[in-house]
């Protein structure tokens, strides 16, 4: 099965099991958050991404990124290897931004980054340009950490979206608290600076939304995950996979994480969504 034959069959699937609102509404921005790595198959990480499992999985994950075409897509364990691969894949559409690492910049190549990112933030090239980007890799391990950008509509200039996408230790006790905080500061950082530009925050928390770490994380920065906000939203207990949102400037109007059993190689963690409209007056 070639890539648009899975398109053809991510949309016959998954878009009728999600009970997809009337089309009658327009959002401002849809936002997706996905986790790539794992196939569940038992074999070493390094045997994964060099067999054909990885390939299909990769095949699956960039059919459901161009069937529902984000503006703004956070994906998380993406390998040295899966990334130009991925990129590959949906280079036409996505591109992930140039940015900085302390004094260090990191330029994109081949659609990857020569510092190590396996959590980059990708936009849609042809709707936004980058105005500024940083990634900040956390001092539990590589695969943990932040990377932000600032985009600028390229239809309406007037408009900026900031995306930060995460990937926190998945231990939901104290280990996780450096970068809880640490990224905490960098969140009240962004907000004093562009107090009137939505910040959307996509990732993998490794905490469900009771955790006492998640209200740590958005303490004083009236943010919250979309899921529980969307008239629509798919609220889960379960759910440690988040689209956060400013909410004094964006309204999420649908929230859905997608069913992907019908999908293999997909990844052990389904991609979610979620569509905002700006708040009125903004």
């Amino acid at each position: 099965m070639n890539l648009l034959e899975k398109m053809d069959k991510i949309e016959e699937l998954g878009f009728e099991k999600m009970r997809l609102p009337d089309p009658c509404y327009t959002p401002t921005i849809r936002v997706m958050t996905s986790n790539a790595l794992h196939t569940g198959d038992g074999k070493s990480r390094q045997a994964r991404d060099e067999g054909n499992v990885f390939q299909k999985r990769l095949d699956t994950l960039a059919a459901v990124y161009l069937s529902f075409m984000p503006d703004f897509l956070g994906v998380q364990e993406l390998s040295y290897t899966m990334m130009p691969e991925l990129m590959a894949r949906i280079g036409s559409v996505y591109a992930i931004p140039e940015t900085q690492m302390g004094d260090i910049a990191t330029y994109e190549y081949h659609g990857y980054f020569h510092q190590p990112n396996h959590f980059p933030t990708l936009y849609n090239k042809h709707k936004y340009e980058v105005l500024e980007s940083r990634f900040h890799r956390s001092p539990v391990g590589t695969i943990w950490g932040y990377h932000w950008a600032l985009y600028r509509s390229k239809d309406n200039p007037s408009h900026r979206f900031i995306h930060m996408n995460l990937h926190f230790f998945y231990n939901n006790n104290e280990e996780q608290w450096p970068e809880i905080d640490e990224t905490h500061r960098e969140l009240v950082h962004l907000r004093r600076m562009y107090p009137n530009v939505p910040i959307f925050v996509t990732g993998d928390y490794n905490m469900r939304r009771t955790h006492k770490h998640f209200d740590m994380l958005f303490d004083g920065l009236s943010m919250e995950s979309a899921m529980m906000l969307a008239e629509d939203g798919q609220k889960s207990e379960l759910h440690i996979d988040h689209i956060s949102v400013t909410t004094d400037l964006m309204t999420p109007i649908f929230h859905r994480k997608l069913d992907m059993s019908a999908l293999p190689f997909a990844s052990d963690h389904a991609p979610q969504f979620a569509d905002f409209v700006m708040k009125e007056g903004e």
